[in-house]
């Protein structure tokens, strides 16, 4: 069995770069942890938005962990999963 972390981005009161400095290492832990894949929510114009442009902040996520990056178009839930997998696991974009 593999675990995963599915995450929204939400607002709180750090400063933005420390806000961002300290999710990735929060990620980090996780790829230390063994967790299979890392997911964030998509939300716009909402608290729970702080990544406007998810996809730019999982290729920080690819940087620091050497995770492969996918995205997936869910029709049946009407959302976007954008995921970041351990190589480690075999990670398919499929």
């Amino acid at each position: 069995m593999e675990f995963g972390v599915f995450d929204h981005l939400d607002k709180n009161d750090s400063p933005l770069d420390r806000y961002y400095r300290e999710r990735l290492e929060i990620i980090e832990a996780y790829e230390r942890a063994g967790f299979y894949a890392y997911h964030v929510a998509e939300h716009h114009l909402t608290p729970l938005g702080m990544a406007p442009s998810p996809s730019v902040f999982l290729a920080a996520v690819a940087q620091r962990t050497g995770a492969c990056v996918s995205a997936r178009w869910c029709t049946w839930r009407r959302c976007i999963t954008l995921c970041a997998c351990s190589r480690r696991s075999g990670c398919s974009t499929n």
